[in-house]
């Protein structure tokens, strides 16, 4: 006979969604910091051109995260520096190492819950980061008279460039 563990079922589930959610907010600061890379390698106002800031972005999006924070050292404030380190290393632990860390505690609903509370805590980290990184940047934008008409255009460039096709074809 199969004893069904539903709530501990229904929480490993939120865990893992869980766990989806932070590693997403991961990714948003990531692309974020990459947009402001390439905004501070950029020229003077009046040499910004769409195709230079494609090129900026095309440079800046293929990074890993932990490329982009050291190439942004010195551009942005140490203290800002600092916590996306700490950030990094968060976001580190998430991709390598939180289920084997973790896998012994996704028995016990008390446990689980705990782990939880750690995504939910790294989340809170990478979302407060981005939202940082998001008002730095528009500052930069305004800054350097980059509009949204001029942003737009190349970043959806970006993405087609990078889109991919996951048929047999498409993985030749």
């Amino acid at each position: 006979m199969v004893v069904s563990n539903e709530p501990i079922e229904d929480l490993v589930r939120e865990m893992y969604a869980r766990f989806g959610l932070a590693y997403y907010h991961s990714e948003v600061l990531h692309r974020g910091l990459c947009i402001i890379l390439a905004m501070s390698d950029l020229p003077q106002r009046d040499m910004i051109t769409c195709p230079r800031v494609e090129e900026h972005l095309a440079n800046a999006f293929p990074l890993t995260l932990g490329h982009v924070i050291t190439d942004l050292a010195g551009r942005i404030p140490a203290e800002y520096s600092t916590r996306l380190e700490e950030a990094l290393e968060k976001r580190n632990f998430l991709a390598h190492h939180f289920r084997f860390d973790r896998a012994h505690l996704m028995f016990q609903a008390d446990a689980i819950q705990r782990l939880i509370e750690e995504l939910d805590g790294c989340s809170a980290v990478f979302s407060r980061l981005d939202e940082e990184t998001t008002a730095w940047s528009h500052k930069r934008q305004n800054e350097l008279g980059i509009t949204d008409d001029i942003l737009q255009p190349p970043l959806r460039s970006s993405i087609q460039a990078r889109s991919w096709n996951p048929s047999p074809a498409g993985m030749q």
